[in-house]
């Protein structure tokens, strides 16, 4: 019996987290028509859960970010 899968490369650049992330997620809704509140509901959730997590942790440290520093601790680009 055939498989058949669809398959998307998604090529994004990092320099833009918003936009392209934007973007990814307006792509996925444009194919999965009366699907939108159900997908953005999703990510909804995840990305309140995310939040929660970083600002624990943001706690945890004893406040905002170091100057340098990104959301994840690595040095950014301007250093």
């Amino acid at each position: 019996m055939a498989a058949v899968k669809t398959m998307w490369r998604i090529e994004a650049d990092p320099s833009q987290p918003e936009a392209e992330i934007a973007n990814i997620i307006a792509a996925f809704l444009r194919v999965h028509p009366g699907k939108e509140i159900a997908i953005l509901q999703t990510v909804k959730d995840d990305i309140e859960k995310a939040i929660a997590r970083f600002e624990v942790q943001e706690a945890n440290r004893g406040g905002g970010l170091a100057a340098g520093q990104d959301q994840v601790g690595k040095e950014d680009s301007k250093g």
